[in-house]
């Protein structure tokens, strides 16, 4: 379903593959990264984001490259398309270390260069969130001698 672009048939297929109780937690976080992809071909970022949280949940082996790949690189995307910038930057940052530094040169540089490009985002999202804290900016700010 996914590869055909049937979306929401994908989504209520793996939904219901999920409540099979045989599945290892690895199968687990592979279906929730093919439910994660199926919201992202709706353009439903923060629900394909919400799945790859699941999938992250299911299965977290810092060891098994091929999968921290294959939902680091789906999740940059989506968290980038969602507007979250430093989960898109810690993900391709997260990426970086799957590869093989001797063999996968060009896909290293890649990762760092969508982390460089990002970054600046990031940083003026926190800076938005963070100013919005204060009720008031024109009020005179307090000091540690206070």
């Amino acid at each position: 379903y996914l590869a055909a672009g049937e979306y929401e048939k994908c989504i209520a297929f793996a939904t219901a593959r999920l409540k099979d109780t045989t599945l290892t937690p690895q199968h687990q976080a592979w279906v929730q990264i093919i439910v994660g992809n199926a919201w992202k071909g709706l353009e439903e970022w923060t629900k394909a984001l919400k799945a790859f949280d699941e999938a992250h949940r299911a299965f977290n082996d810092e060891k098994n490259r091929a999968f921290r790949r294959a939902i680091l690189l789906t999740e940059a995307e989506a968290a980038e398309k969602a507007k979250d910038y430093a989960r898109a930057v810690h993900c391709w940052t997260d990426i970086i270390p799957t590869y093989d530094p001797a063999e996968q040169k060009d896909l290293i540089l890649n990762a760092k260069n969508n982390v460089i490009r990002l970054q600046p985002f990031a940083r003026k999202t926190n800076r938005i969130s963070a100013g919005t804290m204060d009720e008031d900016d024109e009020k005179e700010a307090i000091s540690l001698d206070e």
